[in-house]
Formats: structure tokens, C-alpha cells, sequence
């Protein structure tokens, strides 16, 4: 019962989620059209402006847009987390050839994979990024990683490089990192 309720729940944030893509891609259609509806009154003063000669044209093209890159985002995340890693030029981390601080990193995630009795998760850092901050991208346990910024590593202590992971870690147990991913292609339309 409680795995039904939680997935309800995941449904229910999932849905509320992509509505508000749709409400805010028919605002965007809308504002475009309206837009060019000016231009096309101008010319032709017999042509309204919420609805004119080129309205199919352009939501058929806009349409196309959306559609178009959602499906690239679909064919860029076919590896999972692994692809957003590589798509923001993160670095693997690796066991053997790391600094001291990527390799407490490192040890943490173990510890925590194995009190949470789930595999470990490949741990990515942005090199660049002096912030201090991580995410959590998949689509499953197979390919969900741990993106981390540079800034974390280097300004959290041992303690609080524990707590940010186990919140990374609980965006995993939750579902919370397939859902930001699949909500990442959803929005994709919506930023192109």
C-alpha cells in the first residue's frame, strides 16, 4: 500500500509538472503568434491579429520545434546520467587516479550504497564550478550518477560532504532522479 501512495504521489508531482510545460508552451505559441499577428496586420489590416494567415504556419513550425528537440534530448540521454555528465563536461571520478578530496567523495558514496543496500553510483565532478552543489540524473539504478561541482569538494568538510550526498542519495531511493530527468526532456521543448 505504501509503494502505491508513493507512486501516486511521483504521478501526481509528474503530471502537475508537465501541465505546467503545456500551459507555458501554449502561452509561448501564444505570445509568437500574437506577435507575428501584429507584423501581419500591419501589412494587411483585414487580418486579425490572435488569428491570421501565417497562425497554422507557425504552430505547426513551433510544434515541430518542440517535438523535435525532446526527441534529440531522448537520443542524448539514451545512456542516462551519464550523458548530462558528459553534456556539462564532468569528469568520472575514478578510485585510482583522484585527489584526496574526490577520493573521501568516493568513500562516502560506497558507505552510503552500502547502508542503503543499492549499487553505487558513478560519481561525476564539474571541474569548472566553484559553487557548491550537486545533481542527480537516470533513468534506473544502472545508469543514475552523482554530478558534483569542484566548489563542493573543495569547501564541505567530511561531514557535510556526507550530507550532501545522502540527499543526493535520497533523490535516488525516491525517484526524484528519474523524474527531474524525464522532466529535463519534457521542459528541452519549451527552452528551444
Amino acid at each position: 500500500m505504501k509503494e502505491v501512495s508513493h507512486y501516486l504521489v511521483e504521478n501526481k508531482n509528474m503530471m502537475w509538472s508537465a501541465s505546467m510545460c503545456m500551459v507555458a508552451m501554449l502561452l509561448t505559441m501564444f505570445i509568437l503568434n500574437t506577435t507575428l499577428g501584429l507584423l501581419v496586420h500591419y501589412f494587411d489590416y483585414s487580418q486579425s491579429i490572435f488569428w491570421h494567415s501565417l497562425s497554422p504556419y507557425l504552430i505547426i513550425l513551433l510544434f515541430f520545434i518542440v517535438v523535435s528537440s525532446a526527441i534529440y534530448e531522448l537520443y542524448i540521454f539514451r545512456e542516462g546520467g551519464h550523458s548530462l555528465a558528459k553534456q556539462l563536461k564532468g569528469r568520472r571520478l575514478d578510485l585510482l587516479e583522484n585527489t584526496p578530496e574526490e577520493s573521501v567523495a568516493l568513500k562516502i558514496s560506497q558507505r552510503l550504497a552500502k547502508k542503503f543496500q543499492i549499487e553505487t553510483p558513478v560519481l561525476y565532478v564539474l571541474p569548472d564550478e566553484v559553487g557548491v552543489n550537486a545533481l542527480t540524473a537516470g533513468f534506473d539504478q544502472r545508469n543514475v550518477v552523482i554530478i558534483m561541482t569542484w566548489g563542493a569538494l573543495q569547501n564541505l568538510d567530511e561531514v557535510e560532504l556526507y550530507g550532501l550526498l545522502s540527499h543526493e542519495f535520497n533523490q535516488i531511493l525516491s525517484g526524484e532522479a528519474v523524474e527531474n530527468t524525464k522532466l529535463k526532456i519534457l521542459y528541452s521543448g519549451l527552452i528551444t
